[in-house]
């Protein structure tokens, strides 16, 4: 089974040793959990690992040769801010897992006792799906949040100007300072009709980088939110 969902969990091992790898996976596997992973060394190869897998939660040594678990920790964070970080240790002692769980570690487990591996994997993915389902709800209410601050912002512009190009151009700067969007263009006005059919796109005013918004409104479906003045 998988701790969340229905795909194979991806895995991340810093671990120096094979053999303490090795029994790592054996341990989640005795507990019929359906994961994939890979093992790096070093923090050259953890930062690739990091930039290229994606992984779901990462089991991390404490200590190597020129290397230390709460480097890969700021690392992880740095790359990777939401997947969880276990330590899986053999001299882990207290005042050192005290530091890692305050440097933001979802959990350690000690080598001699991987027994408790599979479970302290399960509860940090699900931990962080819901860290993650809570950071998306966050976004959402302040993206309307800034929406609705847009709009009266866009609604006072209207009464106070009375130039439609001064108009255009001061709806460009509030959405991009209020609404916090790298580019912005208020083009032709269009029939509602029209939207799911080619239509010809005049720009009217812009803010940010106008080339690029054209062209990106020329190569597909005229489908994104619009405001009507």
């Amino acid at each position: 089974m998988t701790a969340v969902g229905t795909k194979a969990l991806k895995l991340l091992m810093v671990e120096d040793n094979e053999l303490y790898a090795d029994l790592a996976a054996r341990a989640l596997r005795s507990a019929e959990l359906d994961f994939e992973y890979q093992v790096v060394r070093n923090e050259e190869s953890l930062r690739a690992a990091l930039e290229r897998l994606h992984p779901d939660v990462i089991l991390c040594d404490f200590a190597f040769p020129d290397f230390d678990g709460l480097t890969a920790l700021r690392i992880v964070r740095e790359i990777s801010p939401t997947t969880p970080v276990i330590f899986v240790s053999g001299t882990l002692s207290e005042e050192r897992a005290v530091m890692a769980l305050q440097n933001g570690a979802a959990d350690y487990v000690l080598k001699s006792n991987l027994v408790r591996l599979p479970a302290a994997v399960s509860r940090a993915v699900e931990q962080a799906a819901e860290h993650k389902r809570r950071l998306a709800a966050e976004e959402r209410v302040q993206q309307l949040s800034r929406t609705k601050d847009v709009l009266a912002s866009v609604n006072s512009a209207i009464v106070r100007l009375r130039d439609r190009t001064e108009l255009f151009t001061e709806a460009c700067r509030i959405a991009m300072e209020q609404g916090g969007f790298a580019q912005t263009l208020v083009v032709n006005d269009l029939d509602i009709a029209e939207l799911k059919a080619p239509c010809l796109i005049r720009p009217q005013s812009s803010s940010g980088r106008e080339e690029d918004i054209v062209m990106q409104l020329l190569r597909m479906p005229f489908q994104a939110p619009f405001l009507r003045l």
